[in-house]
């Protein structure tokens, strides 16, 4: 069975053609999205997302994102969006195919709620215990040192959660992602924090979205720990990232 949903529009954004799947994703009857104007079924935001998508589309051939795909009930699911232009002598069309990656988002709910959990919770009981330890205890420095190991295995955790989250908002977008860090980092008050964006912002696809993600991340994580600075910024041009 086809696990894509797939829809073809025209160059009035008019819907042409749509199968079972994508009626099943989003939980509208194919009947009721047959000649109807995509943009109905989008809030405000969501479609202003998405008409910059297009423009891409018209600009490169082709294009992939990912996207929080509304339901009839309310709910969103999310999905990775590969669309692409056609052109012949009857006019444009669009191609969109939509691939559920709704059990990524289980994982991270999964990883989050149990394993790294329990790094946490072992990790404070830990902590708890070498407190208690003499400070001349031979003991104490093998304790420590395994507490600065689960600290770093929880930091990796963290940004594989945040990962594997990053669509959740519907944007895929790294600025305001980049953004966020120093209020989960704790140095929001500290450090003058600027993200920088220059020229047209560009999706990503997920897996060197995640990786520019994590590596900026963890520069970040590392200014904040150890520099004095007062200031600090991320520059964002197009598909470059660069650190400051």
């Amino acid at each position: 069975m086809l696990n894509e949903g797939i829809v073809i529009t025209n160059e009035d954004q008019r819907i042409l053609f749509v199968n079972s799947r994508f009626g099943e994703m989003t939980g509208i009857p194919q009947q009721d999205l047959l000649g109807a104007d995509i943009s109905e079924f989008y809030s405000e935001k969501e479609w202003e997302f998405l008409a910059q998508q297009i423009a891409v589309v018209r600009h490169q051939g082709r294009h992939r994102y990912e996207f929080l795909l509304p339901q009839k009930d309310g709910g969103r699911l999310p999905v990775i969006i590969s669309s692409r232009i056609l052109q012949n002598s009857g006019g444009e069309f669009r191609i969109i195919t939509a691939s559920d990656i709704s059990e990524q988002a289980r994982i991270a709910k999964e990883l989050h709620d149990t394993l790294l959990q329990g790094f946490v919770g072992a990790s404070m009981q830990l902590h708890v215990a070498a407190d208690r330890l003499p400070d001349d205890s031979p003991a104490k420095p093998p304790v420590n040192h395994i507490l600065e190991l689960m600290g770093q295995v929880i930091e990796e955790g963290r940004n594989a959660v945040r990962g594997l989250r990053l669509t959740e908002n519907g944007s895929n977008d790294l600025a305001e992602a980049f953004a966020r860090v120093p209020q989960e980092l704790g140095a929001g008050d500290e450090i003058d924090f600027r993200v920088i964006v220059a020229g047209q912002p560009r999706s990503l696809h997920p897996v060197l979205r995640d990786e520019v993600y994590r590596l900026g991340r963890e520069a970040l994580a590392n200014a904040f720990r150890h520099s004095r600075a007062g200031r600090s910024s991320v520059s964002l041009a197009s598909s470059t990232f660069l650190k400051r």
